[in-house]
């Protein structure tokens, strides 16, 4: 219903447009056209009148060369006798160098009337009043175009006569057309070389005024504002009036005799005028064009592999094991068992139920209904089409425009299901995935703004919502399912609501930034503005960018308003009134400011600032490479007292930030481990708040790597006791024990006393021998677990 009215507007529109088009081209062919293509009555000049001639009374007569100097213009009108009517004022043909030089020249007789005719038509052009009337009319004409303009055209004055009751310009006629009509012709030399110019000079021109007209117009549509296909329609009037101005100028002078034959002198003029507004009407109509606004959706979906499991089967008995990504992408009927004991053990890919030739069933998902909404029986749905009518609990249950309402099915199967409006013929057919995805699954949601009645699809007061699933075996529904919903009727009268915004409400804003450009989401197209005061919408101060067209909704089904909200102070709460006004004739306003009793606010903060960042300047000793080296930092300030996450990288480094292992927004220390190699390192430490503040550190730091096993240096007597020095700080441990000897863990044997780890002090004893290992600080030890580090036993002092 919606598609036939707007096709009848749109053909209305046109059929207007067209008609004013065909007005406008018909009347300025008629006058450029027309006045390009009248003839001297269908008479030609007779030049010849210039050898002979008399003069008297000051007048010149026919024949007669005079020469009047640079007066040639202003005597123009009064050089020929009225006694001659048809007769004009000729240059250059007196045969004397000068160009100052005129004479009177008569018209030839038209041998296809008797002397009778011509003498009558000569008698009555001077007492026929519509005849002057007409003359002077052209005497008008060609005195707005001024002698100066054909001065600078031709090169030469235009002087003016009345002749017959039309106008002609003597010599000059052949260069503008006039006598177009009566030229074909063979004439003298002069006579043939005005017939040539009047079919390129009359064009020329025609094709000037018609780009003039084209740009004029368009200027006129910037001008006025007017939208692209009025701007479209305008150019495409000047382009036609050019091209039919230039036929109606060429093509009676082409067709001047048969002109002549047929109708006289006018009849070029009506030529000129039908040709040229039939051309033009053409021209316009292939130029002219019309835009019309839409929204086009794109949809990323996955890859899907075929349906059914025909190809499952590939997947088995190959070199390589199957693997279940590759069996599923065989079908989507194709399932996978990672060890199958009819098949020896080996993944198995097969046809889950081959057998399937049933569409899912669907039914309405209660669980998922919008609250405040139920199903109830459809009333507009027929067979073999099944469905339900969603109802509001108020009123008459019809849903309010603007209104979002999330609805859903449940099958018995994973399927797909799509969805569109009005009844639709298969699952095929339909382009939108119901919820956005393409996913198989036995349930799917979706959530849908109701639009106002005039842009309801469906007809009446109804949104009809068809829905069709198809499974894995590639079965669909062969009928739709229906959710049905009414909308109310008549005017809109809610206020608009804003569901969300693009910064939530109290959110923490860096330190140092005053203003913040925020989106706030409005349920139908308005105008919004905000305060930083509670007032009425029309004393607000600050107006929003909103989209206000029905093609303008976004993604998240409702329409953006954008302000740059001002003003924020530091580590302080800055509240904001924002109110809508929608674009209905009742003007619906929201009483109350969004979000009471503060509006909406943000909050300002501190700047977040890094403390401690560890390790810097010293060196970091490790047994093994990579070495582990521990990063710690600790945060103070910004929007949540410390409270950031932390990240480092490598200076130099043009690659992301890595995140601390220990790091959250809950805590102000951090810490992370990085596995370090050998050798001089830079890193980067950077934290972040919630609020967008950020602080940045370096750390420098040397990584030594001490992969051997501590030596001993040194044994000797000492005080009663066997002294043991190593060449690093170490742990020594020993056994005695002449069957187990070296053959001992470290942590099993005793320790040895020390007091600086380096040397080592041990009871001396000469009736066992010691087997001894050692350790450093990075867990150093003889490589093999049956080494000693050394073997000793002491002697009796008496015996050395």
């Amino acid at each position: 219903m919606k598609s036939k009215e707007k096709k009848f507007r749109k053909g209305m529109v046109a059929m207007t447009q067209i008609f004013i088009l065909v007005i406008g081209i018909f009347a300025f062919t008629w006058l450029i056209g027309g006045i390009t293509s009248v003839s001297a009555g269908g008479d030609e000049i007779n030049l010849n009148d210039c050898a002979s001639g008399f003069s008297s009374g000051g007048k010149n007569y026919v024949g007669v060369c005079k020469d009047y100097g640079t007066l040639k213009s202003t005597y123009a009108k009064t050089q020929c006798p009225i006694d001659y009517s048809g007769s004009v004022y000729i240059a250059n043909h007196c045969g004397g160098p000068s160009t100052t030089q005129y004479c009177c020249a008569t018209p030839k007789a038209d041998t296809s009337k008797d002397d009778s005719e011509s003498t009558s038509k000569a008698d009555t052009s001077k007492d026929d009043p519509e005849s002057n009337s007409l003359s002077e009319y052209y005497d008008e004409f060609y005195g707005l175009l001024s002698n100066e303009f054909y001065d600078e055209f031709y090169g030469e004055s235009l002087p003016k006569q009345k002749t017959d009751g039309l106008a002609t310009t003597g010599d000059n006629a052949g260069k503008i057309g006039v006598s177009g009509a009566g030229n074909l012709e063979s004439n003298s030399g002069a006579g043939t070389t005005l017939g040539i110019t009047n079919y390129v000079m009359g064009p020329l021109a025609a094709i000037a005024a018609g780009y003039a007209a084209n740009r004029i117009f368009k200027s006129l549509a910037q001008s006025v504002g007017a939208n692209a296909d009025n701007s479209n329609l305008l150019q495409g009037i000047g382009t036609g009036l050019g091209v039919g101005a230039t036929l109606g100028f060429g093509f009676p002078a082409l067709m001047g005799q048969l002109a002549t034959f047929i109708g006289g002198g006018l009849t070029p003029f009506l030529l000129a005028t039908g040709i040229g507004a039939v051309v033009g009407i053409v021209v316009a109509l292939f130029t002219f064009s019309t835009t019309e606004k839409g929204t086009v959706v794109y949809y990323c979906n996955q890859w899907q592999p075929i349906t059914g499991g025909k190809n499952c089967e590939l997947c088995n008995n190959k070199e390589v094991p199957c693997s279940e990504y590759q069996c599923k992408s065989l079908g989507q009927a194709c399932n996978f068992v990672q060890s199958d004991p009819e098949n020896k053990g080996e993944p198995f890919c097969y046809w889950e139920n081959p057998d399937d030739i049933d569409a899912p069933i669907i039914k309405p998902n209660s669980d998922v209904l919008t609250v405040g909404y139920t199903y109830s029986d459809p009333e507009a749905v027929s067979p073999p089409d099944k469905g339900v009518k969603i109802n509001t609990n108020k009123g008459d249950g019809c849903l309010s425009p603007f209104s979002k309402v999330t609805f859903g099915v449940t099958l018995n199967e994973a399927a797909r299901c799509k969805i569109g409006f009005d009844k639709q013929t298969s699952y095929d057919n339909m382009g939108i995935f119901m919820g956005g995805t393409d996913f198989p699954r036995s349930n799917h949601t979706q959530t849908l703004m109701i639009p106002e009645i005039n842009q309801t699809v469906g007809k009446d007061n109804f949104v009809s919502v068809s829905v069709r699933c198809q499974d894995l075996n590639g079965n669909s529904n062969p009928s739709n399912f229906v959710f049905d919903m009414c909308v109310q009727k008549g005017p809109d009268p809610t206020a608009p609501i804003i569901y969300e915004t693009s910064i939530v409400n109290g959110a923490k804003v860096p330190f140092g930034v005053t203003n913040a450009n925020v989106n706030f989401y409005v349920n139908k197209p308005a105008n919004c503005r905000w305060s930083f005061a509670d007032r009425d919408y029309d004393k607000m101060e600050n107006n929003m960018t909103c989209a206000t067209e029905g093609s303008q909704m976004n993604l998240r089904l409702s329409y953006t308003c954008s302000a740059n909200l001002t003003g924020i102070k530091t580590a302080e709460k800055t509240s904001y009134y924002v109110k809508c006004q929608d674009l209905s004739p009742q003007n619906n306003t929201n009483k109350d400011y969004y979000l009471k009793p503060e509006g909406y606010t943000l909050q300002g903060s501190r700047a977040l600032v890094i403390t401690e960042a560890s390790p810097n300047a010293t060196t970091i000793y490790d047994s093994t490479s990579p070495a582990s080296v521990t990063f710690n930092a600790k945060t103070l300030g910004g929007t949540q007292d410390g409270k950031a996450m932390c990240f480092y990288r490598e200076v130099g480094s043009t690659g992301l930030y890595t995140q601390f292992d220990n790091s959250d927004y809950s805590s102000n220390i951090h810490s992370t481990i990085v596995p370090l190699k050998n050798g001089e390192h830079s890193y980067s430490i950077k934290c972040n708040d919630r609020g967008g503040n950020s602080d940045t550190q370096v750390i420098n730091f040397n990584v030594s790597i001490d992969n051997k096993e501590p030596l001993i240096a040194r044994a000797y007597y000492e005080d009663n006791q066997l002294k043991i020095m190593t060449n690093e700080k170490a742990e020594c441990r020993y056994f005695t024990s002449s069957t187990i000897q070296c053959n001992y863990e470290f942590e099993d044997g005793d320790p040895i006393t020390s007091y600086d780890q380096i040397n080592h002090l041990a009871k001396w004893n000469t009736d066992e021998d010691l087997y001894i290992k050692c350790q450093d600080v990075y867990g150093n030890q003889p490589a093999k677990p049956n080494e000693c580090s050394i073997i000793l036993r002491a002697q009796n002092r008496n015996n050395l």
